[in-house]
């Protein structure tokens, strides 16, 4: 049916509406039009008018939590879907609904769980893994992420969002050379997007290419130029310069860092990332430590001024 004779028999219950305004199933047909107008907020002040005036049809209370979900109440969503749920099973749109919802309150158990009830009604569908090893990555195992987001990808989920995700397991799993191939892929569809830049220049910052690592974390900072996460990009650059100990870049790329970080933070990074600079230079722990102090000491002389 078109949206034009939805219009037209709108009109109609709405003069029901007035005439017989006790009478649920006009409030019933009513919000299922605006449903399928996607007026989800007019949908919703009808089904639950038909609720409150005795629908409580597992239909009913599915269009209700189908509502809540669209307009972002995800408390009230799950409260109709899992209500629903006891009536009937869903169907796996309704599955991964209440997947999402768990999803949106940080309840990762059990959007796990829901998204799992999902691939068992759908074995192969690239999105529903794909949001399994979202899960799997708030729970830290990037082995079983990195496992559901390649066969999302060898399915057909080849889009940034999973290419980013690849990238970002293989990151987690030390497999730096990995995860720039994935990242680059996911910039090739996404040039500009700055988690992806922030990323791969620290792994071609890991890997010693501190040439990439300049372009890419110069590229992510123009970005999102008033991003906290430019904290790590602002570090990460500075590392750079340790290459040719080009130290007046190197100052003001640390200092351009620990005015987002705190001073405690700044610190034990650049502690752990030492190692991993002096590979591939020749800056001496010393050298390294003093200028850490120093941008430190420059922060609080900031802050005191």
């Amino acid at each position: 049916m078109s949206k034009a004779t939805y219009k037209i028999e709108i009109k109609a219950l709405l003069v029901y509406a007035e005439i017989l305004p006790y009478h649920p199933y006009v409030f019933r047909s009513l919000g299922s039009y605006y449903k399928e107008l996607y007026q989800h907020k007019e949908a919703l002040t009808h089904l639950l008018k038909a609720e409150e005036l005795g629908i409580r049809t597992v239909d009913n209370l599915k269009d209700i939590a189908h509502c809540y979900r669209r307009v972002d109440d995800f408390s009230k969503a799950l409260e109709y879907y899992l209500a629903s749920e006891q009536k009937q099973p869903l169907d796996v749109w309704e599955v991964q609904d209440v997947a999402y919802c768990y999803r949106q309150l940080s309840d990762f158990k059990k959007s796990m769980e829901y998204y799992q009830k999902a691939a068992e009604l759908k074995p192969n569908d690239s999105w529903i893994l794909d949001n399994i090893g979202w899960c799997y990555q708030k729970f830290d195992d990037y082995a079983m992420a990195l496992e559901h987001h390649l066969k999302a990808y060898q399915l057909a989920n080849k889009d940034s969002w999973t290419l980013r995700n690849i990238g970002f397991c293989h990151q987690k799993l030390l497999q730096y050379k990995e995860a720039i191939i994935y990242y680059d892929m996911s910039l090739q569809q996404e040039p500009n997007n700055a988690f992806t830049l922030r990323k791969i220049g620290w792994c071609y910052v890991v890997e010693g290419e501190f040439d990439k690592a300049r372009k890419a974390l110069h590229q992510a900072i123009d970005a999102e130029p008033e991003n906290d996460m430019n904290c790590y990009a602002w570090m990460n650059l500075g590392h750079t310069y340790w290459q040719g100990a080009h130290l007046h870049l190197i100052r003001d790329c640390y200092q351009k860092s620990v005015l987002i970080y705190s001073p405690d933070d700044f610190i034990n990074d650049m502690n752990t990332d030492y190692e991993r600079i002096a590979k591939h230079t020749n800056v001496s722990l010393e050298t390294y430590n003093q200028m850490r102090d120093e941008v430190v000491a420059w922060k609080k002389q900031q802050a005191d001024s």
